[in-house]
């Protein structure tokens, strides 16, 4: 399963950017999710904007994390740290301006 056209266009409108920019975007955001959070840097700004998109579209998102990963993919603000990644799994979140987890 891929990003469902229909937020990608969402996010183009949005953003005022081109298809093709939003779609490697969203590409991005896949690695991100697909990564071990511990391991792996913050995500750009533009990919944490296309992932709070991305949730907005609920049942989309859930069987799309249920395609690619076998489960859902939380994204849950926190307490914000000294840190961009905790040893506790969380990442600084640029929108939330907290850290957000993967669980």
């Amino acid at each position: 399963m891929t990003v469902p056209s229909e937020v990608i266009q969402r996010f183009v409108s949005k953003n005022a950017i081109p298809f093709d920019e939003a779609k490697a975007i969203f590409a991005e955001l896949e690695i991100f999710l697909s990564a071990n959070v511990a391991s792996q840097a913050v995500p750009r700004v533009e990919v944490d904007e296309a992932w709070h998109e991305f949730i907005l579209h609920t049942r989309l998102y859930a069987a799309y994390c249920d395609d690619k990963f076998g489960r859902f993919i939380h994204h849950v603000p926190g307490t914000p740290s000294s840190t961009d990644v905790g040893a506790d799994g969380t990442a600084r979140c640029s929108k939330c301006s907290a850290n957000c987890v993967r669980l």
